[in-house]
């Protein structure tokens, strides 16, 4: 591997009295992949922004090639060959991969966008990344390991040197993050340089050549290949000390589990093909299932994000009309996106983004009483363990901590049912755990709690039982006690001959609906 061409040394970054990074030094050699890690909060991802020109720092120098250079927008960053991709999928849905490879970067002739051009450099993007996709096809049709992979080509149409990855796999399947792994992996031995950000070890441990631990706003540890390993990368996340604050073992179903509170029955719409299961009082319910076989689809539809096609949705007995959002949050329905870009209003303070769920109940005939709000706000975060002053703008917060905001959100409101999308994407192992205990304290209020995630170990951790889909059908209904990952992945391909039987779907006269005549297949519900 070739000497540095890129040399970062005493990056500093703070807003206001908050030290975001503190003398930080970062060194990059042509085609290396460097891993960076460390807790939520920490400061690693100031310290991308200032290397992506996001973000300017106080003080500090960066140098290419050995000559300084200063970034004061990320246009200069990416004029240098710096391109960031983030975590958040960021593209135009509208639009072609083609013309999604290329956006900001469309080839011009004459003052006109040439669409041969951008197809063609659509092309080399993809082929360098060996990505078979079709550069005509919609975005909106490919699975989300093939959004990612239009993310990264969009960076390598722009000629980048050094390529920034904020938890690509964060929200992929094992299997799917394997495509990603091999087209970095590819890519660098090309000469490309990555800095590939993730709480994902087992991707770090097969990928990067070096690693970047960042704590406390500092860059804390620089280890070379053959130093890093598992134990080593979990002390850089969670101190010994802290991880004593370990999630307890998960209760038995059976001790946790009451009434039913929430049924669907013969689901369908999209892939989905008769789909029926209960969740119950107290009870966690985990969804598994490989890219397509509809565990998206059925948390949307429960959710009154989409419309079904058939089937019934109930909640505490009341039918649901189908893609209905306000309704379904009328009869509780507490919604947890993964993408917490679309959970939380990123320019409004902590306070906003916890009691907007519940803003009557702060007043009194229309008028807000902004004490009576604060008060209740202080003690929802307080019950989730969210430290630090109401006032802060919601984006400041780390991932795990915009998590905890969303949960204290839905507390303040008499939710029946909690349905949790990839609950834990893109945040550190102690965060985790805490979000973990804050699921479990909010079932055993009684909450009935159905998650979809593509990570097996937390779906074993985390869930009483796990349904499987496959291609739109529920193939299995595992038990959580003695479940394994590999048990999970068996099921996923083909049911396991010893899953439990699944439920008959439940008889609910459509005329019993209390929340309006909409009939239970309407496709015209609304969208939120």
């Amino acid at each position: 591997m070739s000497g540095p061409w890129f040399e970062a040394s005493g990056l500093h970054k703070q807003f206001g009295s908050m030290v975001a990074i503190s003398e930080a030094d970062l060194t990059l050699r042509a085609g290396e992949v460097r891993g960076v890690v460390g807790p939520n909060g920490a400061g690693k991802s100031t310290l991308m922004q200032l290397v992506a020109g996001s973000l300017t720092p106080e003080h500090g120098e960066m140098r290419i090639d050995g000559a300084p250079v200063a970034f004061r927008r990320p246009a200069d960053a990416i004029a240098a060959g710096i391109a960031l991709v983030p975590q958040e999928m960021r593209l135009a849905p509208n639009l072609s991969v083609a013309d999604n490879v290329v956006l900001g970067n469309e080839p011009r002739r004459y003052g006109w966008v040439s669409a041969r051009r951008s197809r063609q450099l659509a092309e080399r993007a993809l082929d360098r990344l060996g990505a078979r996709l079709d550069p005509d096809a919609a975005v909106t049709s490919l699975s989300p390991v093939d959004r990612r992979l239009v993310m990264v080509a969009r960076a390598l149409a722009r000629d980048a040197r050094l390529v920034i990855l904020d938890e690509p796999t964060a929200a992929l399947a094992p299997q799917e993050a394997g495509a990603i792994l091999d087209a970095v992996r590819a890519i660098a031995g090309t000469g490309v340089t990555f800095l590939y950000v993730s709480h994902r070890f087992d991707d770090i441990e097969q990928v990067a050549d070096a690693v970047t631990g960042v704590r406390d706003a500092r860059v804390v540890a620089d280890l070379p290949k053959d130093k890093i390993n598992r134990a080593t990368l979990v002390s850089l996340v969670s101190p010994v000390d802290e991880l004593s604050h370990a999630v307890p073992p998960r209760p038995a179903a059976a001790a946790v589990a009451g009434s039913t509170v929430l049924a669907v029955d013969d689901l369908t719409g999209g892939p989905l093909q008769g789909v029926s299961f209960r969740v119950a009082s107290g009870e966690i319910v985990g969804i598994a299932g490989l890219s397509g076989s509809g565990a998206d689809e059925v948390m949307a539809m429960v959710a009154g994000i989409d419309p079904r096609t058939g089937g019934v949705v109930s909640v505490r007995e009341k039918i649901l009309p189908s893609g209905d959002r306000v309704r379904a949050v009328r009869a509780g329905v507490a919604y947890v996106p993964g993408n917490r870009t679309l959970a939380v209003l990123p320019n409004h303070d902590v306070r906003s983004n916890v009691s907007i769920s519940n803003l009557p109940a702060y007043g009194k005939w229309g008028v807000p009483a902004p004490q009576r709000e604060t008060a209740t706000v202080l003690e929802l975060t307080a019950a989730v363990q969210l430290e630090g002053a109401l006032s802060r703008p919601i984006s400041s917060l780390s991932g795990g901590n915009q998590q905890k905001a969303v949960f204290a959100r839905w507390m303040a409101r008499d939710c029946a049912a909690l349905l949790l999308h990839d609950p834990t994407a893109g945040v550190d192992v102690r965060a985790r755990a805490e979000i973990h205990q804050r699921v479990r304290e909010l079932a055993a209020t009684g909450m009935a709690v159905l998650v979809v995630t593509t990570d097996l170990p937390e779906l074993i951790e985390l869930c009483d039982r796990v349904l499987v889909l496959d291609r739109g059908a529920l193939v299995a209904s595992l038990p959580g006690d003695g479940l394994t990952e590999s048990a999970v992945l068996a099921a996923m391909v083909s049911a396991p001959l010893d899953a439990a039987p699944l439920p008959a779907p439940l008889e609910v006269a459509p005329s019993s609906a209390p929340l309006g005549s909409a009939p239970l297949n309407d496709q015209n519900g609304r969208r939120s």
